[in-house]
């Protein structure tokens, strides 16, 4: 029995529970956090992929809900609402904290969260278009109107992200939650790099580049093996590593069989929970996606102190003073990201953990944050 003076807390996403970087940040900040006097519960209309989320979950005392309906993003998502509603009937929290990368999402969760009479409504966005199209700025006024009826605090992991997904009345009231990461535990770790590399067979002398994300679209794996194929012409000794899992697996497969890569030359490995072990292996870290609200890969990519190429559709909050990090020609041109993949081999290690906690991006510091806007929400 949760006691009465405990702070009761939804974290509702917007899309299922996988591995995605909005469910990295939550546990990131939620395993971190102090949670006395908290009772944190967790909601997505969809599915559970990601049995550690339960397993967390439930050793806070807290439940995962998941209503299992149909994914399909890019369409409508009206048909959450009566299932969304009858969610809310008999709960209602303190705060329903709304992580997602959709404006609709947010006026909808936030629309049932406020009419079942839940009092506060935080919405939190996690992802920006590469661009905003005329689709996109149609749906943020529709969506906007919407949400300005039901949400209290707008969130957003940038500006960007913020400013894609939210009504342009609220901008200025936008308040940016850096994500956080465990810099002590992405620190190179030249066993952790020892052991990966026996595990996939990986020779010394041999150059990995790395790369950590979903398999789906939006994040360009595809794009990613034509330019090491092309990279590989001049570096035969390397090796393409992609950690992560979904949908495009089959077909990035299929590509790479099509440039006459092997198994053996582009590494799918799923999703690992060995994240620091896997980027120690690596030399350097490749992340073309087509659109990010962040990059969290990214900085823990420079926390392990690897040299990056990234997409120019990142935010450049991400690029951390002190670490090597090069953009990505917006040409989107295989030849070009190969040479510069080329440059960066050799590239001594630095110490990113260091510069990434500098800059505020520590989980230690970024969970306060977030602990600080929950006390300030229910004052």
């Amino acid at each position: 029995m949760v006691r009465a003076q405990m702070i009761r807390i939804l974290e509702a996403f917007g899309e299922p529970l996988a591995h995605g970087g909005q469910e990295s940040y939550v546990m990131s900040q939620l395993s971190c956090m102090d949670k006395e006097g908290l009772h944190i519960d967790f909601l997505t209309p969809y599915g559970v992929e990601n049995d550690s989320i339960l397993a967390s979950v439930a050793s806070w005392g807290g439940d995962v809900y998941h209503l299992d309906l149909s994914f399909h993003p890019g369409k409508s998502r009206e048909y959450l609402s009566r299932p969304l509603a009858a969610f809310f009937k008999d709960r209602t929290y303190d705060i329903v904290h709304i992580h997602s990368g959709s404006t609709s999402v947010f006026a909808i969760m936030a629309c049932a969260a406020k009419q079942a009479g839940n009092p506060r409504v935080i919405a939190h966005a996690h992802a920006a278009p590469s661009c905003m199209t005329l689709k996109n700025m149609v749906v943020r006024l529709v969506g906007g109107l919407r949400m300005s009826r039901y949400v209290d605090v707008y969130c957003a992991c940038s500006r960007p992200a913020g400013e894609s997904k939210f009504p342009p009345g609220v901008h200025s009231e936008i308040r940016v939650l850096h994500n956080g990461i465990d810099c002590s535990r992405l620190v190179f770790s030249p066993e952790g790099r020892s052991e990966i590399r026996g595990e996939l067979g990986i020779a010394d002398d041999e150059v990995v580049v790395g790369n950590v994300g979903r398999l789906v679209d939006s994040k360009n794996q595809g794009f990613l093996i034509e330019a090491f194929g092309l990279f590989r012409r001049d570096c035969r000794r390397s090796r393409l590593l992609i950690v992560g899992d979904g949908p495009d697996r089959a077909k990035l497969v299929r590509r790479a069989a099509e440039l006459g890569l092997s198994e053996r030359e582009v590494i799918l490995v799923g999703n690992r929970d060995d994240i620091p072990n896997l980027l120690s292996a690596m030399d350097v870290f490749c992340f073309p996606s087509k659109f990010e609200g962040f990059g969290l890969a990214v900085l823990e990519a420079e926390a392990n102190g690897l040299p990056c190429i990234m997409s120019p559709a990142i935010p450049r909050d991400v690029v951390i003073d002190g670490c090597t990090v090069k953009v990505g020609e917006d040409s989107w041109s295989p030849e070009s990201w190969a040479k510069s993949l080329l440059s960066l081999v050799g590239c001594r290690r630095f110490s990113g953990a260091e510069h990434v906690r500098a800059a505020g991006f520590d989980v230690h510091q970024t969970s306060q944050d977030l602990l600080a806007l929950y006390h300030e929400a229910v004052a």
